[in-house]
């Protein structure tokens, strides 16, 4: 299939659907982001992360060395690039097969890093998952998380409240 037929319907939305690697300068040291289509959406960066990432540059202008980051949802990871890069502590998660590729985005850039990253399997469906990720975290990070094509299930589908500074899960 080309890339035509597989994007089809998501008009300017989806600017750099092409790419399998994305080069930026735009954050200071020069970041590249793989793009894997066989993530579906989540192994693309969409302007919705490109837009955070810029945010927590204007939000923390300076070192994020004392702050512990928890990215939902990261996909090819650009604003956990962006913090550990800024020197915080990150915590990347996804699902497989997306996870695979926000490791390889994260490993890709370590030699710009001053903070540290890890990346984390994370099915809100799943309460051990939930109950791995150590809190608390100063930020929560999250662009682009709920999307959905139209599924006939949508109303059993639930979300998961999160709060970062207890590290508390819970399923309501």
């Amino acid at each position: 299939m080309d890339l035509s037929q597989a994007f089809e319907g998501f008009g300017e939305d989806y600017r750099h659907a092409g790419l399998k690697v994305i080069v930026t300068d735009n954050f200071g040291p020069k970041i590249k982001i793989k793009q894997e289509i066989a993530c579906g959406v989540g192994g693309q960066l969409w302007d919705a992360a490109y837009l955070l990432a810029q945010y927590v540059c204007r939000m923390y202008p300076g070192s994020m060395s004392h702050l512990r980051v928890l990215e939902l949802g990261a996909g090819c990871a650009l604003p956990s690039i962006v913090s550990c890069i800024k020197g915080a502590q990150v915590t990347a998660t996804d699902i497989p097969p997306v996870l695979a590729l926000t490791q390889s985005n994260l490993a890709l850039n370590a030699g710009l890093f001053v903070g540290t990253y890890t990346a984390q399997e994370l099915d809100w469906t799943n309460a051990s998952h939930r109950t791995a990720l150590a809190g608390p975290y100063d930020i929560v990070l999250m662009s682009d998380l709920f999307y959905m094509p139209v599924s006939p299930n949508l109303e059993s589908r639930r979300c998961t409240a999160i709060d970062p500074f207890r590290g508390d899960f819970s399923g309501n």
